[in-house]
Order: structure tokens, then C-alpha cells, then sequence
């Protein structure tokens, strides 16, 4: 089965039609307006020099104290840190591009091992809150579809069932459900499921599709990415009253948002420099702006950010 994997078909697509625009102008953060929000983001970086190689790579949202997790001779995915911030999970493509499996590794670099054994993708790992879990999404069933490993007992579970694909799996912070990404209503739009009754709840239903959930960290909102203005941008939406607001406007493309850990600032990936993607923070109420990253003067890219505490 041809791996399905949107996003980088998307932004193959959108960087030879020259669609990495300049971002809008912005206010510039200055950095001790983020430096009390702690924590680190992580995010993958690509570089030409090193082709089928990938690195974790973690910088504190003020800019400063860029470290290299790790790397490797493969493609590396979805560094997700663990609750406590000790660990990050993300998935590692096998050399012939045929499937992917799980992993976890100290935040120090140290303790590699190996979580899943398929010869199936498996993809987007997220943490239960207590971290004894991992959630992730994987075409073994022979579609896509959400998965449930316990990392003590070894024992996986199913969450979805459906011959549409979910995939984008986002622990709630309670712990108590999983929003997830699906085309089961036609465009790929924000879904959560109780893990307890097994109730569906659809959370956009704006017809442009709509990816990459975020819950805020009490919560209240999920954040995502959507082409409902025709362009990718990022939006919250508040769970209780239905409220959507635009966090970012520019002709970029932008993905994957992630929270502080004290909800007021959002980390994003974006190709407004020169057609490269570069990791960004933005105040959550949309203000000003912060790059953190600058992997396009070296004609590579830093994409999927996560924020974790530290």
C-alpha cells in the first residue's frame, strides 16, 4: 500500500508552484515576552547535505539553546515530547520507504528503543497525560486508523474503525478522549472520540479540509490547520461556544500548531521564507510573531514542532 502521508505531498506541491510567498508583515516578539512561558519545541530538520537523513532538534521559544537531539541516517517524523518531558516518541521511515515504526528516546539523545514492530506505517505518535500510553495511527488494518499501545504491558487496541482514513491522533489533556483527523465526511475535517462510550463528535464542519488537532492545555479549544480561507492557515476553535478565530493570515502555508504549555503562545511550521519551511511562534490571541529557525539558508527545512515542558 502506497504510503498516504498528505502533508508531504502537499508541500512538494505548493513549493514547486512557488507558493512560499514572504509571511505578512508582523510585529516581532521580543524574546523576553516568551522566555517566561518555558519549555522547548521540538521539530524535525532536513538538510541537502545529508539526503535520506533527519534530525530531532529542540530550541526554546525565546531562540535560544538550539540543541541536536539526535540523528539519523533515515527519515524521522512527528517528535512528540512525553508529559513529564523526559521523553519524545516519533516515527522513523525504514530505508526502503515501504513502512514506519514507533520509537522513544531520553530527551537527552540516550536510550533509543523501538515501540512498534510492523512492517505497516505507523505514524503521529501521541502521549496519554500520565504517559503510560501512546496513540498513534497506522495502515495495518489495512487502512488507516487510530491505534492504542500501552507501554508496560505491550497490549494495542483499536480506537477507530472505518474505511476512511484517520490519522492525526491528539490526546485530550484529561485524558479522557482523542481528536483525530478524518475524511469519513468527505474533506478532511477535526473529529474527538470518547475512549470511555466510544461516542464520535465531529468538531469542523466547514467543507475545506482541516487537519492537525491541537487541544489547548486545559482543554477548551483545538487548534488546527485548515483551506478554508484558500490558503493553509491556523485556527482555535473554543469547544464550549463554538467560536473559530484566524491565528495566522499570509500566503504561506502553515501546519502543525502546537501549544505552550501555559496556553498563551502557539508554535507552527510555515514556507514564508524563500519557500523553506521554518518553525514559527505566534501569541495565541494572534499577535505578534517569532521564527525560531532558519534551516532555509542552508536549503533544508525544520517542520513539525512540538512545544513540551522541560
Amino acid at each position: 500500500m502506497a504510503r498516504y502521508v498528505l502533508d508531504r505531498a502537499l508541500r512538494s506541491v505548493l513549493i514547486a508552484c512557488g507558493a512560499g510567498a514572504l509571511l505578512a508583515a508582523a510585529a516581532s516578539l521580543p524574546a523576553g515576552a516568551v522566555s517566561a512561558t518555558g519549555g522547548e519545541i521540538g521539530f524535525v530538520t532536513f538538510s541537502p547535505q545529508h539526503p535520506g537523513a533527519s534530525s530531532i532538534q529542540a530550541v526554546r521559544p525565546d531562540g535560544n539553546g538550539l540543541t541536536t537531539i539526535l540523528s539519523l541516517p533515515r527519515e524521522i517524523d512527528f517528535p512528540r515530547w512525553s508529559p513529564d518531558g523526559t521523553r519524545i516518541a516519533f516515527s522513523v521511515t525504514a530505508a526502503d520507504g515501504h513502512y514506519s515504526n514507533l520509537y522513544i528516546v531520553n530527551a537527552d539523545g540516550t536510550a533509543l528503543r523501538q515501540i512498534t514492530q510492523s512492517r505497516h506505517f505507523n505514524e503521529y505518535p501521541t502521549w496519554s497525560p500520565d504517559g503510560r500510553e501512546i496513540a498513534f495511527c497506522s495502515n495495518r488494518s489495512g487502512n488507516w486508523d487510530i491505534f492504542v499501545k500501552n507501554l508496560h504491558t505491550g497490549a494495542l487496541r483499536r480506537i477507530t474503525r472505518s474505511p476512511a482514513v484517520d490519522w492525526e491522533p491528539a490526546w485530550s489533556p484529561d485524558g479522557r478522549k482523542i481528536a483525530f483527523s478524518s475524511n469519513r465526511s468527505g474533506n478532511f475535517a477535526i473529529w474527538t472520540k470518547s475512549l470511555a462510550t466510544g461516542k464520535l463528535r465531529r468538531i469542523t464542519t466547514n467543507p475545506s479540509s482541516t487537519q492537525y488537532p491541537a487541544w489547548s492545555p486545559g482543554g477548551r479549544k483545538i487548534a488546527f490547520a485548515s483551506l478554508r480561507t484558500g490558503n493553509w492557515d491556523i485556527f482555535v476553535k473554543n469547544l464550549k461556544t463554538g467560536a473559530v478565530r484566524r491565528i495566522t493570515r499570509n500566503p504561506a502555508v502553515d501546519l502543525n500548531p502546537s501549544w505552550s504549555p501555559d496556553g498563551r503562545w502557539i508554535t507552527f511550521e510555515s514556507n514564508g521564507k524563500g519557500g523553506f519551511f521554518e518553525i514559527y511562534i505566534r501569541a495565541a490571541q494572534g499577535s505578534a510573531l517569532r521564527r525560531l529557525t532558519n534551516s532555509g539558508a542552508t536549503g533544508g527545512d525544520s517542520i513539525e514542532p512540538y512545544w513540551g515542558r522541560s
